[in-house]
């Protein structure tokens, strides 16, 4: 890659490269945009409605609570 690109793309077999400096973009940048990525990818590909999700939502919420409402409950 030379100095007037700043990033290349290139597809190989299944996978999409990415090459850039390290100096364009820190880790957790990167990582936050890949996870975006990734969410995205889950949601186009689900077969979840918008309420089943917002009910799985509530029921993973009040799971978790339940098992760690004691760390925050005053004794």
């Amino acid at each position: 890659m030379n100095q007037a690109e700043a990033y290349t793309v290139t597809v190989e077999e299944q996978e999409i490269v990415i090459r850039f400096s390290r100096t364009l973009a820190d880790y957790e940048a990167l990582s936050k945009l890949l996870d975006y990525i990734a969410m995205q990818s889950i949601r186009e590909r689900s077969a979840l409605s918008v309420v089943e999700g917002y009910n799985l939502a509530s029921e993973i919420d009040g799971d978790i609570w339940e098992r760690n409402k004691q760390k925050y409950m005053e004794k």
